[in-house]
């Protein structure tokens, strides 16, 4: 069982939904986890994502979410809040939703004994392999807070020196889509 893992949920074609993707390659750039820390980018899994979280103790997920807030807005909410949100289900790459993933790994007595969603508000979700200026601006922010929230679990990631060029590589598949 790994202690940690981080999940960049996302589809790197549709603009700001690629925020969990680029998040997660930002970290990997920026900073040396310890062993038993996992970095994985999940994609859209729908309920693929279940095996991916049935062996972790503590689940990071990185997403867009929508709302609150302004585009590049970001929040953080716990599986309870996920799991009792009153949102309606997802149409769309990630179906199911990861609230229904998380209640089947509950009502199946797996998965992690922590969740917590990093999420930033996208401004758009159109196809494109191009964050907008504003979420890319949040991108930063968002890995400060990915940073706070694991150091709040015991974990000290420590920052590489020089920090390397963030590797995005679908940014490269129609770069005029900027």
């Amino acid at each position: 069982m790994k202690a940690i893992r981080i999940l960049a949920l996302g589809n790197v074609l549709i603009g700001d939904d690629a925020v969990g993707p680029y998040l997660l390659a930002a970290l990997h750039a920026h900073y040396h986890f310890p062993a038993d820390v996992d970095l994985v980018d999940a994609g859209t899994p729908g309920f693929d994502l279940l095996p991916m979280i049935e062996d972790v103790h503590t689940l990071l997920l990185l997403d867009s979410v929508t709302g609150p807030g302004p585009p590049g807005s970001i929040s953080v909410s716990n599986r309870d809040e996920i799991i009792g949100s009153s949102l309606p289900h997802r149409r769309g790459p990630h179906d199911p939703s990861l609230r229904a993933v998380l209640l089947e790994a509950q009502m199946r007595g797996i998965g992690p004994q922590r969740v917590y969603l990093i999420g930033v508000v996208p401004e758009s979700t159109h196809a494109g392999t191009q964050l907008t200026p504003v979420v890319r601006a949040a991108v930063p922010a968002a890995e400060a807070v990915v940073v706070q929230q694991l150091k709040n679990l015991g974990i000290n990631p420590q920052p590489k020196t020089p920090p390397e060029q963030v590797c995005a590589w679908w940014e490269e598949i129609n770069p005029q889509n900027a």
